[in-house]
């Protein structure tokens, strides 16, 4: 029943009646079940950041701080 199934993932509303969602749900569990079969996980991506170093800015002061991309400048305000 629709009360069941939940919200419709396209509109995040309550599903209509008569929408086929026997063929959504196989469809959603289609792809991970291929996977578990087949031992392959697909995490999503191209894997463009292979090989990149993670950046972060640590601040040794509580407050705000703002990191301006465009003129590689950052503020810190206390």
């Amino acid at each position: 029943c629709r009360n069941c199934y939940g919200s419709d993932l396209a509109t995040a509303k309550k599903i209509n009646l008569g929408v086929a969602v026997g063929v959504m749900a196989a469809q959603a569990i289609g792809e991970p079940g291929t996977q578990m079969i087949l031992r392959t996980f697909h995490t999503g991506g191209a894997g463009i950041t292979l090989g990149y170093k993670a950046r972060s800015i640590v601040s040794p002061s509580t407050g705000l701080v703002v990191y301006n991309h465009i003129i590689g400048t950052l503020t810190v305000r206390a």
